[in-house]
């Protein structure tokens, strides 16, 4: 076993390089991004696609009954949207409602 001070420069140059190559491979494999993090990442992904597309498809199903409370003349009668918001249960901040 030698001494430190024995080790010359280019090796200590060397020890440096392992360290910061060693340092990368860990942090490839187990950082906030690597590759172990990446199945979580994708699992997520497609959970947050499935609900995208489930609330996309409720707003579609929303829009096309708030277009049938129309007259037909592309007006929206607010007394009938009102009415329509309150019986599917959305109701603003400041209102009660009770059901029989």
């Amino acid at each position: 076993m030698y001494p430190l001070h024995f080790l010359s420069a280019k090796h200590m140059v060397w020890l440096f390089a392992l360290f910061i190559f060693s340092y990368f491979i860990y942090h490839t494999y187990h950082g906030e991004r690597g590759l172990i993090a990446q199945e979580s990442l994708t699992k997520e992904l497609q959970t947050l696609s499935k609900t995208h597309k489930i609330l996309n498809q409720e707003r579609l199903s929303l829009e096309n009954k708030i277009t049938s409370l129309g007259a037909g003349d592309g007006q929206i009668d607010p007394d009938l949207l009102g009415e329509y918001a309150k019986k599917i249960g959305y109701i603003m901040p400041d209102e009660i409602l009770i059901t029989e």
